[in-house]
């Protein structure tokens, strides 16, 4: 008996061990392998751009084109489909099938238990009202039905949605988003407009309020002040710097090429555009072909860039940042001097 137990001890042993080595090397996958991304764009007269994320390779494919103001996108695991939102894609049209069959399905279940047959009678001829009344009492009664029936057609619940129904419709909802943030930004820059405006109408009774903060508004420019003639602030600053510069260097794309031609209707206008364009030549030195054209209005072109994002690289940058004394003293200061953390 004690041998049987320790085998069985000895095989959960084992299966717990390989279970925990298979999600380490999930973890070290997910952190080590890096997301490709790839942007084929262009425009003349018409935006047409096609764009694709992958991780290792098949193990998740997330494509999207957009083209003919459309934008389609594809997400295949090991070179299957997973959600699509191409109307002609099989995958879709069975996504589709199967969400109708379910929804029919649920409606077969909905429907009422029919009437039990009623007991036929032989008929009086001495009582002919009672006919006449069983055979409105009928008409009612199937007329009453097929209200119930349209009612609850119309009244029920929707079905329960799978998790790719879920996914798609996630998906989409992010796309809405992003489709629509212009307009959120142009609401929110509305609103803080509306409040600039109210605080100048009411400047009397703002500027008292400013006067009787003054003492402690003096004191909170005093202490970042002194914060900031601080070395160690200084040297968390420089620290911030290495690493935004780290992260542009990772992100940037590792391989880029393209050629924009542009021109305004005023050769003056093009000139200023092609300096201000000029500041950025490091980026895209050897890469972008700019060509400025001062005789006529037009901009067209097209771009391609290849790069890769790695997780880890992330995540250990996020250590170090957190392991860095003197960004986190200064963090902790300037909360404690705005009243964030008191």
């Amino acid at each position: 008996m004690l041998h049987v137990i320790l085998f069985i001890l000895k095989v959960l042993g084992i299966t717990l061990l390989i279970l925990i080595g298979v999600a380490l090397l999930i973890l070290l996958l997910a952190l080590a392998a890096p997301f490709t991304y790839t942007l084929d764009a262009e425009y003349y007269g018409d935006v047409k751009a096609v764009g694709r994320i992958r991780w290792l390779c098949f193990v998740l494919d997330f494509k999207g084109i957009y083209g003919n103001k459309k934008l389609l996108y594809y997400l295949k695991s090991f070179g299957f489909t997973i959600s699509t939102n191409d109307e002609s894609d099989r995958h879709f049209q069975r996504q589709v099938q199967v969400v109708e069959d379910d929804y029919d399905d649920f409606l077969s279940r909905q429907e009422p238990n029919p009437e039990p047959a009623q007991v036929r009678s032989e008929p009086n001829p001495a009582k002919p009202e009672r006919k006449e009344e069983s055979a409105s009492n009928m008409k009612e009664q199937e007329a009453s039905r097929r209200h119930y029936k349209a009612l609850s057609v119309k009244e029920q619940p929707p079905p329960r949605e799978g998790i790719l129904t879920r996914i798609d419709r996630a998906f989409r909802t992010a796309m809405e988003k992003v489709t629509t943030l212009p307009m959120r930004i142009h609401y929110k820059i509305s609103e803080i407009l509306s409040r600039i405006l109210d605080f100048l109408a009411n400047l009397k009774e703002n500027i008292s309020k400013l006067l009787e903060k003054k003492d402690e508004i003096l004191k909170k420019v005093s202490d970042i002040r002194e914060l900031l003639r601080k070395d160690s602030t200084k040297k968390a600053t420089k620290d911030v710097r290495r690493y935004l510069g780290r992260i542009l260097k990772h992100v940037r794309p590792r391989r880029m090429n393209g050629t924009v031609h542009f021109g305004m209707e005023d050769p003056s206008t093009t000139g200023q555009v092609l300096g201000a364009v000029s500041v950025l030549l490091p980026f895209y030195r050897e890469h972008v072909i700019l060509a400025p054209d001062f005789e006529q209005r037009i901009l067209e072109g097209q771009l391609y860039m290849k790069g890769r994002i790695q997780i880890g690289f992330f995540l250990l940058l996020g250590l170090q940042a957190l392991w860095n004394r003197d960004l986190m003293n200064t963090i902790q200061a300037v909360r404690t001097i705005l009243g964030g953390n008191k």
